[in-house]
């Protein structure tokens, strides 16, 4: 009887200490800040938007969508200029409505997309009957000499539909002891059919991105992260050409 009963304490202290250290490795991966949300299967998504609304409403119709999923979703928002953008965190309504507030201009065209971290939700191109006279030309220096750093993009031919790298190397800091991160690239097309979004925590001063781009034509890269603490940002604009044989 004293040995059964020395056997079986020792089975209980063995199954605590394993679901212990169960409970110890979930809680770890959950307030592991690189983790990222998983995507959400959309289906559709409707826009209503209008000129003088004092809320434009967007519903994204999806199979499923968690709180964590819905909490992170944002909205991007630029004028056919491509010379500035917003970012907009919605209010959700309930029932996978999104609202947000801008004041949309009847004399210009915007270019708008709903994006969960890397994943693009839908794109919208309101007014788009606008008459667009816009001409966008490629960065001729590849080099920008910021006040207080420089950076270079680096990348050989970019084609459509390949995995193209894009490659930044910040350098000649001001700072002795710079500190990089929360990198995020927007990348608008210049008739803003195509929307993305790359996100990278990298802390090094050289950062690769893979972008496959749909079509030909010009794009734009607003570039925005953090440099000892202070928001930077800068923007590229690139000409995608296929190779003609």
């Amino acid at each position: 009887m004293k040995f059964r009963y020395i056997a079986t304490l020792c089975v209980g202290i063995l199954v605590f200490l394993i679901l212990g250290n169960s409970l110890l490795k979930g809680n770890s991966r959950l307030s592991n800040g690189n983790s990222k949300t998983s995507e959400i299967n959309v289906q559709k998504v409707k826009w209503d938007l209008g000129v003088g609304k004092d809320s434009q409403e967007v519903k994204i119709y999806a199979k499923s969508m968690s709180i964590a999923q819905r909490e992170k979703i944002k909205f991007y928002i630029s004028s056919d200029h491509l010379s500035t953008y917003k970012i907009i965190e919605p209010v959700y309504k309930g029932n996978n409505r999104f609202a947000f507030k801008y004041p949309f201009k009847k004399t210009s065209t915007y270019y708008i997309s709903a994006y969960l971290n890397e994943q693009t939700i839908g794109t919208k191109i309101f007014q788009d009957d606008k008459e667009v006279d816009l001409e966008l030309y490629p960065t001729s220096i590849l080099t920008m000499k910021q006040p207080k750093y420089h950076v270079t993009l680096l990348f050989n031919s970019l084609q459509t539909k390949k995995n193209n790298v894009l490659t930044f190397d910040f350098n000649q800091f001001k700072s002795h002891h710079p500190r990089l991160k929360n990198h995020q690239i927007y990348v608008v097309s210049e008739d803003g059919s195509f929307f993305k979004s790359l996100t990278s925590t990298s802390k090094k001063t050289k950062l690769k991105y893979e972008l496959t781009f749909p079509k030909e034509g010009m794009y734009v890269l607003f570039y925005e992260f953090e440099l000892n603490n202070k928001k930077e940002n800068f923007q590229y604009i690139i000409d995608v050409k296929d190779k003609v044989n």
